[in-house]
């Protein structure tokens, strides 16, 4: 009750007030509802009692009306039966052949209707505004420039006339309204431009729905939302999210900075193994920019986030399909960045790099995966310095190297997840910095060529609780090599192979800590399984449990 007391007193108070966009009131001399209701009509009905009476009024819309406006006529009638108990009737602005409009009856027009009410109410739209709300006879005209500036129009009717508070139903600018015909042919660019414009503007998202298009541009997305249909899983090998086609390979296809791309499957035209060189498809270019649920095929860089300061992004649920070059690279996150549920999938041309990781802060990986490449997580150097992050349940399948640990200061830590390539699982090379750290706990490293565990460089690598296998028998490979680094620590592995388990070169000078394993061997002999030829370094190689005369076949 008091929340009708609060409502009706705040109608009498607005009896006359006609609301624009900027909240100031229509033209003084508008007609008033006396002035156009026919001389049949004893019923004077306005929108000063219009809460009393909502369920003698009609909600009309243009049949053929966008997304936005739809929603907004539907809008008005939920709120009308949730506030006043009365629910007024909804219908389009068809009429059928013969029949004719009652200029008298109870209406509630709602964007560019067929009405001459609407007209009239058009008309009367001062130039500055971009919406009007008025009456005129029975008839309550909302009507806007455009179909965002309509919807935006009835939330402020309603939060006016019936106390709505609610954010209400979602609100965005439709591409097709802006022009866009999603037919795979023509060139959609214009009218993704314009919807992108209008959402500067408001700070209404861009909607893109089911069709496909072709954009021949970069579309910026400047502290703007675009999106397609949300999807809470990984994307899948076929989608029915709604397709962007990307051919123009000289510029990205998109320029997140600090917004957000969702919901789409965006389709590279023209990459092909004997180009030199080709633009990335998604460049992001801002703090907080937000990827989500995106199918990405065929790219030359899927996501290239090195420009500029890309903290605090967050990159979810994305499938990358044949990169030719990288799936994902990423550097420049000066705050903590968190990358989840990303694979890399290359069932065709095997890619070179899935995923690249340059200055990173605090980053935060879960579940990244890539199948068929040539390095599957590589970390390099740039003038800000090398990676900080955590990767975690992260993995490899069919790839040369795992994990290669190059150039640069790095500060990583892997816990869990599967590495199973050709070559080598984790490499820390010769070239990474004397401060690198390197943490690898609780994983599986399996290979069928080159050592899974080499260490080169680095103050320290540590590898703990995993699972290392090298029993392939076509090629000669130690499971666990060790050539350099200041420390290494080899600590509560299982460690499977054919003969040789780990190996200590002549060249390592540093200190090393191989103990607590268990040593699956087809050796006969317990002296041929670890063969340290560090004179010169620090090494304990005691306390290991190790299970001779194997057989793997």
């Amino acid at each position: 009750m008091k929340r009708l007391l609060c409502i009706l007193t705040a109608i009498l108070m607005l009896t006359t007030a006609l609301l624009s966009c900027d909240g100031e009131s229509t033209d003084p001399n508008a007609p008033t509802p006396k002035d156009e209701v026919s001389e049949g009509n004893s019923e004077v009905l306005s929108m000063s009692n219009l809460f009393l009476n909502i369920g003698k009024y009609t909600v009309i819309r243009p049949e053929n009306a966008g997304e936005a406006v739809k929603n907004a006529a539907t809008l008005v009638r939920n709120v009308a039966k949730s506030t006043a108990g009365a629910v007024p009737a909804l219908t389009t602005d068809w009429l059928d052949p013969g029949s004719s409009i009652d200029p008298a009856a109870p209406e509630i027009l709602i964007g560019d209707t067929n009405r001459d009410e609407t007209a009239q109410a058009k008309e009367m739209m001062s130039s500055e505004a971009d919406h009007i709300i008025t009456q005129i006879g029975n008839k309550i005209c909302i009507v806007g420039k455009s179909e965002a500036a309509t919807a935006k129009a009835v939330t402020s009717f309603l939060c006016v006339y019936f106390g709505y508070t609610e954010p209400g139903a979602v609100v965005y600018h439709n591409v097709k309204d802006y022009g866009a015909d999603g037919d795979g042919e023509s060139d959609d660019t214009v009218a993704f431009e314009k919807a992108i414009k209008a959402a500067e503007k408001d700070g209404l998202p861009v909607y893109v729905p089911a069709g496909t298009y072709l954009v021949t541009e970069t579309l910026k997305l400047n502290c703007v939302t675009m999106y397609g249909y949300e999807s809470g899983s990984w994307t899948a090998d076929s989608t029915d999210l709604p397709t962007i086609y990307h051919n123009n390979l000289e510029e990205p296809l998109f320029d997140v900075c600090s917004g957000s791309l969702s919901g789409l499957n965006i389709y590279v035209q023209g990459t092909s193994a004997d180009m030199s060189e080709a633009a990335e498809t998604i460049k992001v270019s801002g703090v907080g920019s937000h990827l989500s649920s995106l199918r990405i095929h065929t790219p030359w860089i899927g996501i290239q986030a090195t420009y500029g300061n890309t903290g605090r992004s967050v990159f979810e649920n994305i499938l990358i399909v044949q990169a030719w070059k990288t799936g994902l690279d990423i550097s420049g996150t000066w705050d903590i960045a968190t990358l989840q549920n990303i694979e890399v999938w290359n069932n065709g041309q095997t890619c070179p790099t899935a995923f690249r990781f340059g200055k990173n802060d605090a980053l935060h990986a879960v579940n990244l995966f890539c199948f068929n490449a040539g390095t599957g997580f590589e970390f390099y150097n740039t003038p800000d310095g090398g990676c900080w992050g955590s990767f975690d349940n992260c993995g490899v399948d069919l790839t040369s190297i795992g994990v290669s640990v190059g150039e640069g200061t790095h500060h990583l830590t892997f816990v869990g997840g599967t590495f199973w390539g050709h070559h080598h699982g984790l490499k820390v090379t010769a070239e990474t910095a004397k401060d690198t750290l390197v943490t690898f706990n609780g994983g599986e490293i399996v290979t069928n060529g080159a050592s899974p565990i080499d260490v080169h460089g680095g103050r320290m690598t540590t590898v703990t609780g995993c699972n290392i296998v090298r029993i392939a028998k076509d090629h000669s490979a130690i499971p666990v090599n060790i050539g350099g680094g200041a420390g290494v620590t080899i600590v509560g592995n299982t460690i499977t192979t054919r003969d040789c388990a780990v190996t200590l070169s002549n060249g390592f000078k540093g200190a090393a800590n191989v103990t607590g394993n268990t040593i699956l061997t087809g050796a006969p002999d317990a002296k041929l399984v670890i063969k340290n030829q560090a004179k010169s370094a620090t090494v304990n190689t005691d306390g290991n449990v190790i299970n001779l005369n194997q057989s793997f076949d």
